[in-house]
């Protein structure tokens, strides 16, 4: 099952290997990472949520009962899986090509320009996130929208620390391994927040694809 409004509504999206599903752990439900495995069985799958899935990891020895990711906001994530044998299998993630540049405490939001702009197909999106009214860590989105507004791709939807950080686009792999975006021109919004009026905020800039 998969939410995109945080558990008010849930739809079902498919998956490979058989037998009951023993952990289930993401670092985005839309557009980031995602992990599952099965009873029984030696897989740890990997996707991002829209029903095209790889497998990411064979056991070496044993097979997988849980399956989890690193709790603290920073830079790598680690996912981790649980053998029966006792085993552990981690690794570094680095969701959807973000990345931390900058450590130091901004003082004021800030979304710059992608570049190259036009672009083709791959592009970046720098951000700055100073810290919140009430706590140290923001919910933030960045999502790419086309010209009749229908959403594209969701390229961040983490709780992030004050910081600047850069995103990358590949328009030629989205959806994954389903094919490459056409020219033209799309937006990406920054959201960070619940909205303006409680300490958020938004904005939004225009980018070109060019094939």
């Amino acid at each position: 099952m998969k939410t995109t409004n945080y558990g008010t509504n849930w739809f079902s999206i498919g998956g490979p290997g058989t037998g009951l599903i023993f952990g289930v752990a993401g670092l985005t439900m839309w557009g980031g990472n995602v992990w599952y495995v099965r009873s029984g069985s030696p897989i740890i799958y990997f996707g991002f949520g829209t029903g095209q899935w790889m497998i990411d990891n064979t056991a070496p020895a044993g097979t997988y009962r849980h399956v989890a990711t690193d709790r603290i906001p920073n830079f790598p994530y680690l996912a981790f899986a649980v053998r029966t044998n006792g085993g552990i299998s981690y690794k570094q993630v680095f969701v959807q090509g973000i990345k931390m540049v900058e450590g130091s405490i901004p003082e004021k939001f800030y979304l710059g320009q992608n570049y190259p702009n036009p672009f083709n197909p791959v592009t970046k999106i720098r951000f700055v996130i100073p810290p919140a009214e009430t706590h140290s860590i923001s919910s933030v989105q960045l999502i790419v929208f086309d010209m009749l507004g229908r959403e594209i791709t969701t390229l961040v939807n983490e709780r992030l620390n004050p910081g600047t950080y850069e995103v990358s686009w590949d328009a030629s792999n989205y959806p994954p391994g389903g094919g490459q975006v056409p020219s033209g021109v799309y937006f990406y919004k920054l959201i960070v927040g619940d909205n303006t009026n409680n300490g958020g905020f938004t904005e939004t800039k225009k980018m070109v694809l060019i094939k």
